[in-house]
């Protein structure tokens, strides 16, 4: 019993990058931007309005964190640039780096935090 009341206080949520690998190959998504709403979006919604969806709602209230998992057995080139294309145009059959990842996961979870406060 005290396992599952101690997972429930720390429970993160699961990231992986895999836009090109499963999205985008499988045509389910066009573009990294897609990739990120499909994450965010609901997630901004519910914080906008509670009852629109009262179980991911209620699901929120015990994230505390996301986990974000990279295959490192896939070589990759981990430079960004001035030059690196934005989200919406980033429509590659490659996945971005993990770093491209990580740094939208985080713009996108620093604005949800500030909004949830």
């Amino acid at each position: 019993m005290l396992l599952v009341l101690l997972s429930v206080h720390i429970l993160t949520w699961n990231a992986m990058s895999v836009f090109s690998d499963i999205f985008k190959s499988n045509k389910i998504m066009s573009n990294f931007q897609e990739f990120l709403s499909n994450i965010f979006l609901p997630l901004f919604e519910v914080t906008n309005d509670p009852n629109s969806n009262l179980e991911l709602h209620k699901f929120l209230t015990h994230v505390v964190g996301f986990d974000s998992v990279d295959d490192e057995s896939k070589p990759e080139n981990p430079m960004l640039d001035a030059d690196v294309r934005p989200p919406r145009l980033w429509d590659d059959d490659e996945n971005p780096p993990y770093a491209y990842y990580l740094y939208y996961m985080y713009a996108n979870m620093t604005v949800l935090n500030h909004f949830r406060k």
